[in-house]
């Protein structure tokens, strides 16, 4: 879980941090550009189909803070 977590963050506010991107990047809050997707299960369950779990499939995807997938409302 620890690798899950490290690669999260490294690929998250890690990015940001490089690219001089601190705030504006990397982060969900107000005011912050919004590239990201929503999966149906924890990211942590990726390494864990020996035990059974199925891996996290994405749901809906946004770019820019407007969904680009996956946009149907149910």
């Amino acid at each position: 879980m620890r690798r899950c977590t490290e690669a999260l963050t490294a690929y998250s506010t890690g990015a940001a941090h490089v690219a001089r991107l601190n705030g504006a990047v990397g982060l969900l809050w107000r005011g912050a550009f919004a590239d990201f997707v929503v999966l149906d299960a924890s990211p942590e369950d990726v390494g864990r189909a020996a035990e059974g779990v199925s891996r996290p499939r994405v749901v809906s995807t946004f770019v820019g803070g407007r969904c680009a997938y996956g946009c149907d409302v149910a």
